[in-house]
């Protein structure tokens, strides 16, 4: 008598994680399903949702993808993945794993930041992080300051406290897995830290709580200096 083993048919891979590498790429990462034997990952991407493209096929000892056809700065990914196993039967797709778009709006008087919510982790999204960096005019030489942290995504976040002395500031956005605090990384978004002084035209000292004191306001402003021009204020 002879004992040997039918494994059953592959099961369906988990998609660990889709993030932006170096603000240029995005790395997929995926784990072996717990039944069968893989042979090939087929590996897909979409744009929407909803209509997919071949990828690539990985063998079975390879375990995370770099896609470098991609511009995470315009929009962002989903990612699949399905598994033929050794008897050439292809199981069903995995979960998806879609990127992380930041997008900056600097048409206010504060930088504006929206961003896409990750997806699509099974046990969730833990909290969102944002980071700011002050930079140089060639974006190099920056350093990291946590900005805060929120347990929940607000709809928009107003960045009317950051006060590096920079020339540029650099935004991203970090995802935590719940359980585990795996990390997904946004694209990385620049904005030249210029100045801007308003200055009322008129204000009405009287009392009432509104306009009361002239007092010029700005942005990415460290001080500044008033002086008369020369008449005498009554």
């Amino acid at each position: 008598t002879q004992f040997f083993k039918i494994e059953s048919k592959v099961s369906e891979p988990i998609l660990e994680r889709a993030t932006v590498e170096n603000d240029e790429h995005i790395l997929v990462e995926w784990k072996k399903p717990t039944e069968g034997i893989p042979k090939i990952y087929h590996l897909e991407r979409s744009d929407d949702g909803s209509w997919w493209d071949y990828l690539s096929d990985e063998d079975q000892s390879t375990f995370s993808f770099e896609d470098y056809m991609v511009y995470p700065d315009m929009q962002s990914y989903f990612y699949r993945i399905n598994v033929t196993d050794s008897c050439d039967f292809t199981g069903v797709y995995s979960n998806f794993g879609k990127s992380i778009l930041l997008q900056v709006d600097t048409s206010e008087a504060y930088p504006k930041l929206v961003w896409s919510d990750y997806e699509e982790w099974t046990q969730g999204v833990s909290s969102y992080e944002l980071q700011v960096s002050g930079c140089d005019p060639d974006k190099l030489n920056c350093s990291t300051y946590q900005l805060v942290t929120w347990n929940l995504k607000p709809e928009t976040v107003i960045d009317s406290t950051t006060k590096l002395q920079a020339t540029s500031y650099c935004y991203r956005i970090i995802a935590y897995r719940k359980d585990d605090s795996l990390q997904s990384v946004s694209n990385v978004v620049c904005i030249p830290a210029e100045f801007r002084l308003f200055v009322p035209n008129s204000f009405t000292p009287n009392g009432d709580g509104i306009n009361d004191i002239f007092l010029p306001k700005g942005i990415f402003v460290s001080e500044y200096n008033l002086q008369p021009l020369g008449r005498e204020v009554v």
